[in-house]
């Protein structure tokens, strides 16, 4: 079954890609950019602090840290420092309104 999403967000980058979406969504699509959730944030990975960056470095970047998480999120504590969890808080809060 296929449910319709009634308030679609688009999440983008602050980097040119993202400015070309941003310019290309259809009206009706509420966007936010990583540089509303922080100003030195130009793409996703920069909501990761410190040594939590070598979990998303390398290839294929998404699926690596999306696999990290789903198999570890029981322990997403112990895995991520606190200022990447918050990062992520806020940027959930943010997306929270719309």
């Amino acid at each position: 079954m296929c449910e319709i999403v009634k308030n679609p967000i688009l999440l983008v980058d602050n980097d040119t890609a993202g400015k070309i979406a941003t310019k290309d969504a259809k009206k009706k699509i509420n966007i936010v950019s990583l540089k509303e959730v922080n100003e030195k944030f130009e793409t996703i990975e920069d909501l990761f602090v410190g040594k939590d960056k070598t979990i998303v470095e390398g290839d294929n970047k998404s699926n690596r840290v999306s696999r990290h998480i789903k198999n570890n999120y029981s322990e997403i504590e112990k895995t991520f420092s606190k200022e990447t969890i918050k990062s992520f808080e806020k940027l959930f809060g943010m997306l929270e309104i719309y």
